[in-house]
């Protein structure tokens, strides 16, 4: 009896050991497989594909936890009994079939990319890093040329705006010295002035009778030309002021409204060529408009001669209708202003003076039949405008 028991101990020893093998090796595989689909998870996530990059980190998850619980799993010392050895025989098979599962979902992730092994996989996921790699690199180049451009573009009207405002502060402190030097003169004429008077005062005091009243002459004359000097420097002072409100109350007030409408005529007659133009007040009301082709800003000297006359007559007509609405729609008078307009120019010149006269009086005369055949079309079927044969 004691060979036989210890026969069964030596048996049931050999037979953990064994058992104590075969789920290490079992844990060992699931492991291997829940790296497997680690990687691939952190793969599809990387290159944007979420739904297999959490399909393939739970799988390796549940694979982990597998080979964690078949590690752990203890088996009898004694004889197995045969509700044991089914329960073992039934978490067996509920393992392959977990295992075939997995299999299965991994054959779906290998046909849902269109590869057949696992090296094929890594080379598809190497291309597609590698085109995400060079459209972020044309991207990135584009950008930067985007950047540049926008740069130099800045930098180009940066340079204007500074080369105007260093042109109008050097206007300003000309017209300033000037005000200063007359102011200066006049100093001088007052100080003589003074001398003037008190040498009338010295002369009065010295001699009496015939050389006072000369001298009472001389003084009431000083006395009116000081006068006529300081009401001078009061009105040169007072003017200096006016000029300076003036050309505040222009850049303020009225210089965006025009410029805004000037840059709309210019807009409608010119085709879209020239959209935005502006009328400078501290140069003689200087006109000058971007060029769009080139971006550059270009005076009315720099444009063609049709061009030049497009530009004033937009400032005229804008002018016009900023006047108008503060006061009332005024008349328009065009004495053949329109010789230098090739057809198309004029074209489209007197289709918007046949949409302003809506609004106001249009006076237009010709010696040319060219304006009356172009405007025979817009005035066809109105009573609100007529053409007359004059002399």
């Amino acid at each position: 009896v004691l060979a036989l028991s210890t026969g069964t101990r030596s048996q049931a020893r050999t037979q953990r050991q064994g058992n104590r093998a075969k789920r290490k090796k079992g844990a060992v595989r699931l492991w291997g497989g829940a790296g497997l689909f680690a990687i691939l998870g952190a793969v599809g996530l990387a290159t944007g594909h979420p739904v297999l990059g959490g399909s393939s980190l739970g799988l390796s998850l549940l694979l982990l936890a597998l080979g964690i619980f078949v590690l752990q799993a203890k088996g009898s010392g004694h004889a197995v009994a045969p509700v044991a050895a089914s329960e073992q025989l039934q978490e067996s098979e509920r393992l392959q079939q977990e295992i075939a599962a997995i299999d299965a979902e991994w054959a779906s992730l290998l046909e849902r990319w269109d590869v057949r092994d696992w090296d094929t996989f890594l080379a598809k996921r190497e291309e597609l890093q590698r085109s995400a790699q060079e459209q972020r690199a044309v991207r990135l180049e584009s950008d930067l040329a985007k950047a540049k451009r926008e740069e130099m573009l800045q930098a180009d009207w940066g340079e204007a705006v500074r080369a105007i405002l260093r042109q109008e502060k050097r206007q300003r402190e000309e017209a300033e010295s000037d005000c200063l030097a007359q102011l200066s003169r006049m100093e001088d004429e007052l100080q003589e002035l003074r001398e003037k008077i008190a040498r009338a005062y010295g002369e009065m005091a010295a001699h009496e009778g015939v050389s006072v009243a000369r001298a009472r002459d001389e003084y009431e004359e000083a006395a009116i030309a000081l006068r006529r000097l300081l009401q001078r420097r009061d009105a040169l002072q007072l003017a200096r002021d006016a000029l300076q409100e003036a050309q505040g109350e222009w850049k303020r007030d009225v210089s965006p409204d025009v410029n805004r409408m000037a840059s709309e005529v210019m807009a409608q007659i010119t085709g879209g060529a020239y959209r935005d133009v502006r009328l400078d007040p501290t140069e003689g009301f200087a006109v000058r408009l971007l060029e769009p082709t080139r971006n550059l800003i270009v005076s009315h000297e720099q444009c063609s001669t049709g061009t030049a006359d497009q530009l004033y007559l937009a400032q005229r007509l804008a002018l016009l209708q900023h006047i108008s609405k503060r006061t009332e729609p005024l008349p328009l008078f065009l004495d053949d202003h329109f010789v230098h307009y090739d057809d198309e120019r004029l074209q489209r010149t007197l289709a918007y003076i046949a949409k302003l006269a809506e609004q106001h009086q249009v006076f237009l005369f010709t010696c040319h039949e060219r304006e009356q055949r172009l405007l025979a079309p817009l005035l066809r079927g109105s009573d609100w405008h007529k053409a007359h044969q004059l002399g």
